[in-house]
């Protein structure tokens, strides 16, 4: 016999299949604009980001920045002041790692799986359990369980409630998935070097490249603060 937990678990399927499709999309879209601001900085970095640290360099040759006094102040601090600043070893918080990382792999550890399509997961977040217990990174390894807890996996047994709970975690953990990605898309298309890829396509639609019309001009402020610089020093 059909009962409301059979239908709404149908509903909830169907939602999830959706969300799935828009899932890998939204992946597949925010990967090719990795891939295309990836490409674009290295563009940058080898024909731009060399000639403004160059730049940046005389600038402050010239403007008789004392940077080498900056660096004596620096190494002149006493190892005493600089062993004031080290964190000190913290017995207790060693204690609690210790009981948290033990109380936490109980649960999920690859060795407890009941079920086959846990197996992954727990691999996983056993690594970083064990990378955020070297670390004595308590925060970390408590969000980890979190994440378990709130996965499909954690749920055991068979028919429909069972089921039912999966899809509703299965549910969350895309919508939350479809926001970091729109937060990662909305952060990319929010940078400087996103920006200046947009102008630099525009520019390569009407036959320009800004990019080497770029460095033509940091060239020439490069070139112009060399002859100042000889001057100051020869002439």
């Amino acid at each position: 016999m059909r009962t409301s937990e059979d239908a709404e678990l149908r509903e909830k399927r169907a939602e999830s299949e959706k969300l799935l499709s828009l899932h890998a999309e939204k992946e597949r879209s925010l990967e090719r604009l990795k891939i295309s601001v990836a490409q674009f900085q290295l563009r940058y970095n080898g024909e731009i980001s060399q000639k403004y640290i160059e730049l940046k360099r005389l600038t402050a040759i010239f403007t008789q920045y004392d940077y080498n006094h900056k660096v004596t102040n620096i190494r002149s601090l006493s190892a005493e002041a600089i062993e004031t600043q080290v964190v000190p070893y913290n017995a207790q918080e060693s204690k609690e790692a210790k009981r948290l990382y033990r109380s936490i792999a109980s649960v999920i550890h690859p060795d407890k799986a009941m079920e086959p399509g846990s197996q992954h997961l727990r691999t996983r977040l056993m690594a970083e359990l064990n990378d955020a217990y070297q670390r004595k990174d308590i925060v970390r390894m408590q969000r980890l369980f979190d994440q378990w807890q709130e996965s499909p996996e954690a749920v055991s047994g068979e028919g429909s409630a069972a089921e039912l709970l999966r899809t509703n975690r299965l549910l969350a953990q895309i919508k939350k998935r479809l926001t970091a990605i729109e937060q990662e898309l909305f952060r990319i298309k929010n940078s400087d070097i996103y920006r200046l890829m947009l102008k630099a396509q525009d520019a390569d639609n009407a036959g320009r490249d800004i990019l080497a019309e770029l460095s033509t001009t940091i060239n020439a402020k490069i070139q112009e603060l060399q002859n100042k610089l000889l001057l100051r020093l020869y002439g």
